[in-house]
């Protein structure tokens, strides 16, 4: 905890310098009071600020891939080990997807829900598929929910729904359209 108070004040400190033209957040009159050996100082002292910066956003990049790793590793036991009617599988044949600031023709989704677990739900435009919009969905054994920033879809189904292949048309603000399935997987008892 101590760590992220540390590397959130050296960032905004870092910050507020940058929208400097001088070192160290200084105005101009500040600078220009300044010796020739003040300003290499005042420089040399920026530098191994936005160095400590660099190094800092570097410790959190890695910190933040090893948890998403952990995320996926647990995702993967709990799916390995899920019962009948604890997982659910989900697809989108013909979806639109809110892209490019409109409604836009989707390729195909597909995803698996599992109980305690939030997955991600990505959609991706069917004529440029660098463009994509991502949400999430959970399942808690009735209920999917597929979001994104508070908007949400509920399918809400029975186990008998959810064996036969469950379907409904969602449509989520900004999000994605269209029809999907769920079922639970076959072959697990």
């Amino acid at each position: 905890m101590r760590f992220l108070q540390m590397a959130l004040i050296v960032m905004m400190t870092a910050l507020l310098w940058a929208c400097s033209s001088n070192p160290l957040g200084m105005s101009d009159d500040e600078w220009d009071a300044l010796t020739p050996e003040q300003k290499l100082e005042a420089r040399q002292e920026q530098a191994r600020l936005e160095q400590r910066r660099r190094e800092l956003a570097s410790i959190e990049e890695r910190a933040r891939q090893e948890q998403e790793h952990k995320e996926r590793e647990l995702l993967q036991q709990r799916l390995a080990t899920a019962r009948y009617g604890e997982i659910v599988q989900c697809m989108m044949p013909d979806p639109l997807g809110h892209l490019s600031s409109g409604w836009r023709q989707a390729e195909p989704l597909a995803f698996t829900a599992v109980i305690g677990f939030e997955v991600p739900v990505t959609v991706e435009r069917k004529d440029r598929p660098t463009q994509t919009i991502t949400g999430e969905a959970s399942f808690d054994g009735q209920t999917l929910r597929i979001c994104r920033h508070g908007e949400c879809a509920r399918i809400v189904g029975l186990e008998a729904d959810y064996r036969d292949g469950y379907q409904q048309s969602i449509d989520i603000r900004r999000f994605v359209q269209g029809e999907i399935r769920c079922q639970f997987p076959r072959g697990r008892r």
